[in-house]
Order: C-alpha cells, then structure tokens, then sequence
C-alpha cells in the first residue's frame, strides 16, 4: 500500500480505491488484495485529493479558478457594496508599504480568495491552500508564509493576477551555538 494516501479512501461496488502522489490503487473491498494499480494524470498544479465516481476520476488540485461569478461575494442591502458569506474567514490586505492596494486575500473553507477592492468586489482567482501563518504581497506576489515543524519555515509565492504559482522554498532552521539561523 502507498506510504502517503490523498484524500479519503473511496468504496465503490466491491472494490476500495486509493490515491498517492502518483498511483491511484485498487483493492479488493472483501479481502483486502491489491487488484490493480495506475498512474495518476500529470496535473499542472498539486494534486490535493482524488474522488473515483461512477468509472470517473477527479482531481482535487490547487490550481487557480476564475470564476465570473462567486456566491462567495454578494451585494448588501442598505449602503454596503457588497459582503463575504463565509464560515470563519481571514482577511489580508497589503500593509501601506506594500504593493497591490487595489486587491485583497481572503482565506475561506480551504480556500484563498482574491478579489478586487472595487464597488463590484470582483473575485480575480480562487485556490486551495491551508492556511496561512502570514501573508505579504511583493512586487505581483502574494507569499504565504507556513511554520513547517517547530522551527522550519516554507514559503510558497502566488502570482498575484492569476494565483498561479511562482515559486516555493523552505528554510531550514540551522543550530549553532545558542543562535540560530536559517539557511538551504
């Protein structure tokens, strides 16, 4: 069986589907026997989770979606342009020395939101992601900032137009003396 599963396991009929990075795995329900296994589609983004349905396979990825239409932005009664229903959100903006004024991040149900800040509240990209520690918007990029571990540090940049990714880096805490400093 795979060290790492995506997702839930899935039972369909008599058998139980299994995803890894790269494997979609077929058991049998009853015995528990590996009955086949293939590789998954290469996906342009990270593939987060997998659903088998009905002969189908679905990738869960956390490539960008535009939408023209959001139900996560609504227009407001009284003199509200418009508001977020959403369970638990987290708003970033860009702090006055940073870039991007004219957009805003907000991070809901898994998901990051960006959205202008015009009267129309319009959702420029959305994109799985956990939530971030902290956010700093630089130069066209949105940095998600993760502790990952006690100490390490992982950085994932967002184009902040598309919310494609630009690049990602983690940062390891190195030990030195009753210091320390992080380094690759």
């Amino acid at each position: 069986h795979p060290d790492k599963i995506l997702g839930q396991p899935t039972l369909q009929g008599s058998s139980i589907y299994l995803t890894s990075g790269d494997n979609l795995y077929r058991y049998d329900a009853a015995t528990g026997i590996e009955q086949e296994t293939r590789s998954l589609p290469k996906a342009k983004n990270t593939i987060r989770s997998t659903k088998a349905l009905n002969d189908n396979l679905y990738l869960i990825t956390d490539e960008p979606s535009v939408e023209k239409e959001y139900s996560l932005v609504q227009k407001a009664p009284g003199d509200s342009v418009w508001e977020i229903m959403a369970r638990d959100p987290k708003l970033y903006v860009p702090k006055g020395n940073e870039s991007s004024q004219g957009e805003i991040l907000i991070h809901a149900d898994e998901m990051l939101h960006c959205l202008e800040t015009t009267p129309a509240g319009k959702v420029l990209w959305q994109r799985f992601v956990y939530l971030p520690q902290d956010v700093f918007f630089v130069e066209g990029k949105v940095v998600l900032l993760y502790h990952k571990n006690r100490f390490d540090l992982y950085l994932k940049a967002l184009d902040q137009k598309t919310g494609n990714l630009e690049w990602d880096l983690t940062l390891l805490r190195l030990r030195c003396g009753h210091g320390s400093i992080f380094g690759r």
